[in-house]
């Protein structure tokens, strides 16, 4: 039996992505990427990659992260523990024009990440690879 897709609109999209002070808010085209994603309208790549080989989408929302690290010491303990499990949330990217991975869902993940100099981070690529996204392994989660 085929289970039927909740249709996702990208303003739904925009508004299920992570906690607003380390995620500045999508786009119309990100909405519309991570939309057709979960539709399966797109395929992805999942991929480990290094942590300071990802670009932020907004710079200034990366850098405010960092900003929030150093007043909350548990905070960064946390999301580190989190990074460090065997199958952590995989952050949202897309390919920029010039082929670099840009990511744009959580900012503290990434802040962390590179902070503390983690090794490897689980990424998604939007609308590259050959795997369908999935729900249950993503950092977005339906209400």
């Amino acid at each position: 039996m085929r289970k039927t897709l909740r249709k996702i609109t990208p303003e739904q999209a925009k508004q299920m992505i992570a906690d607003e002070r380390f995620c500045p808010g999508i786009d119309e085209r990100l909405g519309r990427m991570v939309g057709a994603a979960m539709q399966r309208k797109i395929r992805v790549r999942y991929l480990s990659v290094h942590p300071a080989t990802l670009v932020a989408h907004v710079p200034k929302a990366l850098a405010k992260a960092k900003v929030h690290l150093m007043e909350e010491p548990s905070l960064r303990e946390s999301v580190l523990r989190e990074l460090l499990e065997v199958h952590p949330p995989a952050l949202l990217t897309f390919r920029t024009e010039n082929g670099a991975l840009c990511s744009f869902d959580d900012y503290l993940r990434l802040a962390v990440a590179q902070d503390a100099k983690v090794q490897q981070v689980r990424v998604v690529v939007l609308g590259e690879g050959n795997e369908w996204y999935k729900l249950k392994e993503s950092p977005v989660l339906l209400g």
